[in-house]
């Protein structure tokens, strides 16, 4: 298949509350629609996080426009990005994760697109290693909101849940904890995302006071990436890195160009920080698919979990992720991909507990959303 078009669409979806931890309440963002020559289409989306992402929507935009002036005439294949754009590894995380969410989603949609798996086009193009994703539900706000939360959906059937965590006092915290433990039960999965508000004596004491609770993990636990050296020597700790990955595991690093991948690449096991259960892969953050999954192959080789997270996108975008949480390496873990309940319209997707791959359809954005097309 030959890529014949792009078109480019700026949206607005507005929210019902706030992403957590920001004042965002609406998603701004970049579809990128791409045309094959048979007919075929797909869609991708841009949508740099405020408060996480390094770009702005600007910068984004006019990133886009210039690559998608450069992949018009060019063959469907995983490195096509290189191929337009050799400088492509100068683009914005959220940039090439667009672009590269409406390829993956072009490739799987497409019966002609003509790839055959164990080429040497490159190493995303992956089949499909489980079709049911499990999925974590989210609960977050005030310890009311957060009850409700859970009991609503433990009558939707979920397993697995995320309680956000470090808004009150540690002292609240581990009585919400156990609180919400007692809602879901012995036979469901409990993990914590403190968004790194402990210092290590709050994170020690939540630890203390929870260790009869089996946590999966807690994710960013702690304001100071250097301390988690000293938190494991002092408790039992199951941690997942999301925003400070590279921060925590290139601490002692010689050189400042090193990455995570290389740090988990050139490791012999990760007796180097014993404590890491997880890594939180947010492609729109981490800078695309392909290096989300170059990241989770590196971490299951040392017995590191990939856990796949939105960065809120819509629906749009929250498919293709659906999709290539299929194809992760690892025992599978609940993908944190419950936050379509943020937007102010519904969606199939919204309310399940967990998913099948292969019922992801290929759609083109909800018309709730407010497109106006730039290219």
């Amino acid at each position: 298949m030959i890529i014949s078009g792009c078109e480019l669409y700026e949206f607005d979806a507005r929210l019902s509350r706030p992403v957590p931890g920001t004042n965002v309440t609406t998603r701004r963002g970049v579809y990128v629609r791409l045309i094959g020559n048979d007919g075929s289409d797909a869609y991708g989306e841009i949508a740099p996080l405020p408060g996480f992402s390094v770009e702005t929507l600007d910068d984004a935009t006019r990133q886009a426009r210039q690559l998608a002036g450069q992949i018009s005439d060019l063959p469907l294949r995983a490195d096509l990005l290189e191929k337009a754009a050799p400088d492509s590894k100068y683009y914005s995380p959220s940039v090439i994760c667009g672009f590269e969410l409406a390829l993956w989603k072009l490739q799987k949609f497409s019966a002609r697109a003509g790839m055959e798996h164990g080429d040497n086009t490159a190493d995303w193009w992956l089949p499909v290693r489980r079709s049911r994703i499990d999925i974590c539900a989210l609960l977050s706000g005030s310890p009311q909101e957060v009850v409700d939360q859970a009991l609503r959906r433990v009558r939707q059937g979920y397993k697995s849940f995320k309680l956000k965590v470090g808004k009150i006092e540690p002292e609240q915290d581990v009585s919400l904890i156990r609180h919400v433990s007692e809602i879901i039960g012995p036979q469901s999965r409990l993990r914590l995302d403190a968004n790194r508000a402990w210092n290590n004596d709050q994170a020690e004491y939540i630890f203390r006071f929870t260790s009869d609770i089996d946590l999966e993990f807690v994710e960013e636990p702690l304001r100071n990436p250097k301390g988690y050296h000293r938190l494991a020597a002092a408790v039992s700790v199951s941690v997942a890195l999301d925003e400070s990955t590279n921060e925590v595991l290139c601490d002692a690093a010689s050189s400042n160009d090193i990455t995570a991948n290389d740090v988990l690449r050139n490791a012999r096991s990760a007796e180097n920080f014993p404590w890491l259960r997880a890594l939180i892969l947010k492609p729109m953050i981490r800078g695309g698919l392909r290096k989300s999954m170059s990241l989770a192959h590196d971490a299951c080789r040392l017995g590191i979990e990939p856990v796949i997270s939105s960065s809120f996108e819509t629906r749009t975008g929250l498919e293709g992720l659906l999709l290539f949480a299929g194809s992760l390496p690892g025992n599978g873990l609940a993908a944190g991909l419950d936050t379509l309940h943020y937007f102010r319209y519904e969606s199939e997707i919204e309310h399940r507990p967990f998913l099948h791959v292969e019922t992801v359809e290929n759609r083109p954005p909800p018309t709730t959303v407010s497109l106006n097309r730039i290219l």
